[in-house]
């Protein structure tokens, strides 16, 4: 059997949730350096959820 540390690296949910910290991180830099200041990561978690999380989401899908 795996180690657990191997099932979340393998994990697309895991996959997603680092490609979401990505963004969020991003998204911080971004206003941060508009502020010119460290907006702090709670901030601009819930800034990019209501402004971008939405369009992020909809890029990752499939286009047929």
């Amino acid at each position: 059997m795996a180690p657990a540390s191997a099932l979340f690296v393998n994990s697309s949910l895991y996959t997603h949730f680092l490609m979401q910290r990505e963004e969020i991180n991003k998204h911080k830099w971004i206003l941060s350096e508009q502020k010119g200041e460290d907006v702090g990561f709670d901030y601009a978690l819930i800034d990019w959820t209501l402004k971008h999380r939405q369009a992020w989401l909809e890029s990752l899908k499939p286009k047929a």
